[in-house]
């Protein structure tokens, strides 16, 4: 993303390899569409709610055709034509969400095996392929929004509980505040700053922790800290080591596995409206075939928070 606004890299003709605009939340939201569901068809009928919703004009499929050939334009013959609608012709390598997923899923299963440096690296990678909001400035999509976040939130939980595992207290204690203070509801990430000042030997920064964040809780949802923070607390305040209240990583981290060429099939549903004030990237890389060498950044999707709490299986 360059200055907030949506690019991408030119897939054919002079423009190769030249960084081009996405223009238009249209064209956007139909190439997120396409990517989202990677080789399959995605009827025009769908490119239409998700651009509109319940009210289209009247011109809404010649509109969605001008949209599909405008894209063509910058990206090349990626997309093709199909009876009921259009496709988006690409490797899952070949766009981010896939990506983060693929790293994900190598991270659960490195951690699963001890090898907690090498995780880390992978959830880090993993994390870099965000560049901002999940699809912004893509309309049609809150829910699928929303759950991306969600997402990406889960891996960089694992991701610092297996550095506090081992033992990056102090590099992480500047990043856990700043999520403490952007997701104060959050409990997980407060529990991971405890944990991190309790490492260096900071008890009466970790129970202020706590305590800000039981008045927070209490103020705002009349609720008291979960099992979690509570544990936390109590162990804080014995002064001695809990190793039940140790990081849990590898078993429950939240990865998803790929299992081939095809994009999981939970990215096809939930396509509602998504939030215009955001703003989203969208990177093309060409090769000699426009089929299969584009590289297609739409920023991130995921499955359900169900399915991404679970660590993938080998097979």
């Amino acid at each position: 993303m360059r200055d907030g606004v949506p690019s991408a890299r030119a897939g054919r003709g002079a423009r190769r390899g030249r960084s081009v605009p996405v223009a238009g939340p249209r064209q956007r939201t139909v190439l997120a569409m396409l990517a989202l569901n990677l080789n399959q068809v995605v009827s025009v009928g769908s490119l239409v709610d998700a651009v509109w919703g319940s009210s289209p004009p009247t011109t809404a499929r010649r509109q969605i055709l001008t949209a599909v050939s405008m894209l063509r334009g910058e990206l090349g013959d990626v997309i093709e034509s199909r009876p009921d609608g259009y496709a988006l012709c690409a490797r899952p390598d070949d766009v981010d969400v896939y990506v983060f997923e693929r790293l994900a899923s190598e991270a659960c299963l490195l951690n699963k095996s001890g090898r907690l440096e090498a995780g880390v690296a992978r959830q880090r990678q993993a994390l870099a392929l965000w560049r901002g909001p999940a699809l912004g400035g893509v309309r049609g999509m809150e829910v699928e929004a929303t759950r991306l976040e969600e997402r990406r939130l889960l891996v960089l939980e694992r991701c610092l509980e297996a550095e506090l595992a081992l033992g990056h207290h102090a590099d992480r204690v500047d990043e856990l505040y700043a999520l403490v203070e952007r997701y104060p509801l959050r409990e997980r990430f407060r529990a991971l700053l405890m944990r991190a000042l309790h490492g260096l030997g900071r008890q009466a920064d970790a129970l202020e922790v706590y305590r800000s964040g039981r008045c927070l809780l209490v103020e705002e949802l009349g609720i008291e800290p979960g099992v979690e923070l509570q544990r936390l607390h109590e162990t804080l305040l014995s002064g001695t080591d809990d190793p039940d209240v140790g990081v849990a990583i590898a078993a429950n981290h939240p990865a998803i596995r790929i299992q081939s060429e095809e994009p999981p099939q939970r990215l096809r549903q939930n396509r509602h409206r998504w939030p215009t004030r955001h703003r989203s990237t969208y990177r093309v890389r060409s090769g000699t075939s426009s089929r299969r060498s584009p590289w297609i950044r739409p920023c991130l999707a995921s499955r359900s928070t169900a399915e991404a709490a679970r660590c993938p299986t080998s097979g």
